[in-house]
């Protein structure tokens, strides 16, 4: 099997390859599936016995060096980020939050209406934080006399229903 440009592909040799040998030599299934199995034994140990002590890798301090080099990464990406909360914390009087608004609901809507600029500082978030809630009274309040209503305008047309078939029967009298 050649290409355009005049390389051959090795995908055709191995299949003549392994379609050869077997007639070849007797036993390849065998000695092909022993060192496959063989491979798999040997990849399964490794990953077992790479982290003890005396594995070939822990000898070199391969593992230790990654593991330092890993630690070391998020050290200062730790160190940057304790930073930038103290940074935030500074600039902004959170530490005096109301108690009524102490609870996760509260504090998560309240910064996101700092971080969203809905608010300038505390107090603004606070405020807009009441008009939120007062405004979902007012549509919880809103759907549950409009179901109500519904409620009763259907059965009011049940009675007129009623009404109507008792009058239909009494007239046919």
């Amino acid at each position: 099997m050649s290409y355009k440009d005049g390389q051959t592909s090795s995908s055709g040799v191995t299949l003549i390859f392994h379609s050869v040998l077997p007639e070849i030599i007797p036993g390849y299934y065998y000695i092909f599936g022993f060192f496959y199995f063989t491979f798999i034994i040997l990849f399964v140990y490794s990953i077992f016995s790479i982290s003890r002590k005396n594995s070939y890798l822990y000898k070199l301090n391969v593992i230790q060096k990654i593991n330092n080099k890993i630690e070391s990464k998020h050290r200062s990406k730790i160190a940057k980020l304790k930073h930038e909360n103290e940074n935030i914390l500074s600039s902004n009087d959170f530490s005096v939050i109301p108690h009524e608004y102490s609870h996760p609901r509260a504090i998560h809507d309240l910064q996101r209406y700092l971080i969203n600029k809905r608010a300038n500082n505390l107090r603004e978030a606070i405020e807009v934080y009441e008009l939120e809630k007062y405004r979902d009274r007012q549509i919880s309040i809103q759907s549950a006399s409009l179901s109500s209503a519904i409620r009763a305008e259907s059965s009011t047309q049940e009675v007129v229903d009623y009404l109507r078939r008792r009058n239909c029967l009494s007239s046919h009298i």
